[in-house]
């Protein structure tokens, strides 16, 4: 455990290191250091201190306006006055007071707020995580994830902004829904295993998702308390929709299941669809369904099947926080048991083989805005 957790450091030290003189990823590397331990951070400014880049400056100070411990303050000085020394141009940051230590004493025994929201899949076949960590007084660390099938996790960015200006982006994005395109604000250990599922599947970002996990540990009680998506209480007059109703809801409109090597599976199931000469429609239909069958256990789809189940987990939430229970309940009876999970990627299979691209012409209110889109710089 030791290891894995030194090896964890060694990357986020790497990135950090890397890339202190990119203007780019300056964001990204201020939330890679804020999830640091103290020692670690003085280990890290050490290794910055060797740098001979003036842009180096320029992340050191930003660290330093956003750090709050008094000795970790007085490290980035010596760095500076080191850095000062060797002919770099250096403005050196004003002392902070006493308000910022006691501030620093405070968080340590109180959790951070913590939010967290996800959305359901748009045109283009991607659904957002957001989840926003409070930092500092009324700022924020937003973290967006952007999923995708069958790709995973593709885009993790990473932004310090107001708290305002995260309720802006809340606002605009609620604004933005249909009744095709929806948000739920989520537990945080809940939408943390969406984005983590999503990595898994993509191999992108696992470093800062390690980080991130290592920050809500720390500073969220609800997220160390974890949540249990299949024992949420329901009216008890409640009964299950079935998976063709389900799958059939508006929620579902732009959702598409596709694989590697779909286009060529497709015009397979075409060609038994039409074949070239004559053949009785019930052997047709047989033959549909033995294709398809030995589809949902080719190893291009079980390999995603683990991602898949956690994006229909996420619309199990979804329903449930818009109050349509019957379909929570009947799509979360699905995912408990592996035959009806099966039954749901035959459905989804056939769904797609037999789905027309002029079905769905495109729309610019059938998308997720990018919530960081418009936002206006950070100060």
């Amino acid at each position: 455990m030791k290891k894995r957790k030194k090896m964890e450091e060694k990357t986020v030290f790497k990135s950090i290191l890397e890339n202190a003189g990119d203007p780019k990823r300056l964001d990204e590397n201020i939330s890679l250091f804020t999830t640091l331990s103290k020692h670690e951070k003085i280990t890290l400014l050490n290794a910055l201190a060797q740098s001979n880049e003036e842009k180096t400056v320029r992340l050191i100070n930003l660290i330093y306006d956003l750090e709050e411990d008094k000795d970790i303050l007085k490290h980035i000085r010596k760095v500076l006055y080191i850095l000062k020394t060797k002919g770099i141009r250096v403005e050196e940051p004003p002392k902070k007071g006493p308000p910022a230590i006691n501030l620093k004493k405070k968080d340590a025994k109180e959790d951070k707020k913590v939010r967290s929201y996800i959305t359901n899949f748009d045109y283009f076949n991607e659904m957002f995580v957001l989840i926003a960590i409070e930092f500092k007084k009324k700022n924020f660390l937003v973290i967006n994830g952007e999923i995708a099938l069958p790709e995973g996790l593709k885009e993790l960015t990473l932004n310090p902004i107001s708290d305002d200006e995260f309720n802006n982006i809340i606002e605009s994005i609620k604004f933005e829904k249909t009744d095709k395109l929806v948000l739920a604000e989520a537990p945080v250990s809940f939408s943390y295993h969406i984005l983590k599922e999503g990595s898994n599947i993509s191999k992108k970002y696992p470093k800062e998702l390690n980080a991130l996990k290592k920050t809500l540990k720390e500073h969220s009680s609800a997220f160390r308390e974890g949540f249990n998506l299949y024992e949420l209480t329901v009216p008890e007059d409640i009964y299950a929709s079935d998976i063709d109703e389900i799958l059939s809801h508006q929620f579902f409109e732009f959702f598409r299941f596709r694989w590697d090597g779909f286009e060529e599976d497709k015009k397979k199931y075409m060609d038994l669809k039409n074949p070239a000469i004559f053949v009785p429609q019930y052997i047709i239909e047989e033959k549909k369904t033995v294709f398809i069958d030995s589809l949902a256990s080719k190893e291009n789809i079980n390999i995603l099947i683990p991602h898949l189940k956690t994006v229909l987990e996420a619309y199990a939430y979804i329903f449930y926080a818009h109050k349509k229970y019957a379909f929570y309940k009947g799509l979360i009876d699905s995912l408990k048991r592996d035959e009806a999970l099966r039954n749901v990627i035959l459905y989804l299979i056939k769904n797609e083989l037999e789905y027309e691209e002029e079905k769905s012409a495109f729309n610019e209110n059938n998308m997720v805005i990018n919530p960081f889109e418009f936002m206006k710089p950070y100060e």
